[in-house]
């Protein structure tokens, strides 16, 4: 498994949200994940109760999640000159890592 926030291994141990049990590395990436978490944490809450009935991969409701809330977060961000994602290919930037990560994922993306 991967570090929600910055997509690296996870170590045994990490952090875990309380509400939705979204995975991270450390404390500081649950906090870095700050606002963005914020957006997507109520929605991922829900999954755990409903994932058994969609008609896809939870990873790809995932995904598809965090596009939404890096969206919410950036049509409030400050014009402040700093780089924002704001698209998929932006947030497959570390495709490569995941798919050594998460064979499961880089089969899907394969697909």
């Amino acid at each position: 498994d991967a570090c929600s926030r910055c997509m690296t291994k996870l170590p045994s141990g990490g952090a875990r949200c309380q509400s939705c049990g979204t995975r991270f590395c450390a404390e500081s990436c649950l906090e870095d994940a700050g606002a963005e978490h914020a957006a997507e944490c109520p929605a991922l809450a829900t999954l755990k109760s409903v994932h058994h009935r969609l008609s896809c991969d939870l990873e790809s409701v995932r995904l598809a999640l965090r596009v939404l809330a890096r969206r919410a977060v950036e049509a409030h961000a400050p014009d402040d000159g700093e780089v924002h994602f704001c698209d998929v290919d932006a947030l497959l930037t570390h495709a490569q890592d995941v798919a050594s990560v998460t064979p499961a994922l880089s089969k899907a993306s394969a697909a």
